[in-house]
């Protein structure tokens, strides 16, 4: 029979994708090893078939066969092919698309036209899901490969992955490991083996022989896969638990406290590291004792990634203001003052999506109007404090009454905010009034 094809691959990793939704096709094992060979046949990694969904909530069903013939329940780099797949063959026009496959519901989505998201999905470390013979969870396990006990890290996106960490994947004994670690007894379904060199906090090198299909120039569940080891382990360990209770315990059950004790601890965090690690770190250290003061997860994610990005510019460190330093050629240290001196509503305004969630519009229409009003006059009105001067020098008492009337403003209460509203405006109109006569101007250098 004459079957059309398309060839296509995601960062090397190769796939064949047959439309089974507009022709019609059986799989078969033998034909799948026949299509997959690389010498008799098309030549490719996996086979990836596009079907009618059987649920109704999905657009396609997506099925994966390696290529020895097996199907699996995940590829991450397939489903970014089959987006564009379904999409350049205008069998979709949505932009977000749903898929079934044997491991689960995906959602892909198509950015532009080179440019494909897929939503792998949260990793699986418990053994019976993954699944793996072991009594307990643990953040590692020991492999009898070769006589030779070797320690792996185990988990799940959808489909089983094991994780060696090697010193240098260049000289890594994959050919060799590979397929006995696939193979392994202990992985009832099989697995996929990835060999993990870390060479920075943000950097790893990968390779994988994948189960059914051998080493392929990427995979994308195993990337996933080894990203999320590193990252579960502090969940595994405890650290993450035991970070949130040290937390909780210096800010004695206080909330204000423990927030500010957050902040600090995320700034640290972050001191020297880009902002997704910096982010990274504290959601997994310190959004656990959020949760336990009952914060919900948007606001307590909000509050974590503002103090990441702000730990960029925050002394000793302030990789920010090292940049700008070189570039103006001053001293990082004066910059790095001036920096936190100018974002000071950046650090007080994490506090305020705490408590006043209209803020990131998680109220209703009257809260998170009051909330949006609230803010930007509350942003002003910090900035004009902290300067002590809108072309004309402001009093002290005028500034301490400014900062207050801010914090009013964000206040979750609206007759509270409308106060500090009507503060800051009264204030604000007194000094163009004042500016309009032109009495007592300053030159502000």
């Amino acid at each position: 029979m004459l079957l059309k094809f398309t060839k296509m691959h995601g960062a090397g990793n190769d796939f064949v994708v047959i439309d089974l939704i507009t022709q019609r096709y059986q799989p078969r094992e033998d034909d799948i090893r026949r299509l997959a060979d690389r010498h008799f046949g098309i030549g490719c990694d996996q086979v990836l078939l596009v079907e009618t969904p059987d649920r109704p909530e999905v657009d396609f069903r997506y099925r994966i066969f390696n290529a020895d013939g097996s199907e699996v329940e995940n590829c991450g780099n397939g489903a970014r092919c089959f987006a564009r797949f379904v999409r350049d063959k205008h069998l979709t026009g949505k932009r977000v698309i749903r898929v079934q496959t044997a491991g689960g519901v995906l959602e892909l989505r198509l950015r532009d036209k080179h440019r494909v998201e897929v939503d792998m999905g949260a990793p699986i470390f418990e053994p019976a899901r993954i699944p793996l013979q072991a009594d307990a969870m643990a953040d590692h396990y020991v492999l009898d490969v070769n006589g030779q006990q070797l320690e792996i890290g185990a988990l799940s996106m959808g489909n089983p992955h094991a994780i060696v960490r090697v010193d240098d994947t260049a000289a890594a004994p994959v050919a060799t490991l590979g397929p006995a670690i696939e193979r392994h007894p202990r992985f009832p379904q099989r697995a996929n083996a990835g060999f993990m060199q870390v060479l920075s906090e943000q950097e790893i090198k990968l390779r994988v022989y994948e189960r059914g299909a051998g080493e392929t120039l990427a995979c994308g569940t195993g990337a996933c896969a080894a990203a999320g080891l590193v990252i579960g382990g502090l969940s595994m360990t405890g650290l993450g638990m035991k970070a949130a209770g040290m937390i909780l315990m210096l800010g004695d059950g206080t909330a204000l406290v423990t927030l500010l004790i957050a902040a600090l601890v995320t700034l640290i965090l972050g001191l020297g590291m880009p902002t997704p690690s910096a982010y990274v770190l504290a959601a997994a250290l310190v959004a656990p004792a959020l949760e336990r003061l009952g914060y919900p997860l948007l606001q307590s994610h909000m509050f974590l990634l503002y103090f990441a990005i702000l730990s960029a510019l925050t002394p000793p460190i302030a990789v920010a203001a090292l940049a700008a330093a070189a570039i103006a050629d001053e001293d990082p240290f004066r910059i790095a003052i001036s920096a936190v001196r100018l974002a000071a509503v950046g650090f007080l305004l994490p506090f305020a999506f705490i408590f006043n969630p209209g803020l990131l519009l998680l109220g209703d229409t009257i809260t998170n109007g009051f909330a949006l009003l609230g803010g930007l006059l509350a942003t002003a009105a910090i900035a004009i404090s902290i300067e002590g001067s809108v072309g004309i020098s402001l009093k002290t008492v005028e500034r301490l009454a400014l900062t207050l009337a801010a914090v009013a403003a964000v206040f979750p209460v609206p007759m509270i905010s409308l106060c500090g509203m009507a503060v800051i405006l009264a204030i604000g109109l007194r000094y163009a009034f004042l500016m309009r006569r032109g009495a007592g101007v300053t030159t502000i250098e």
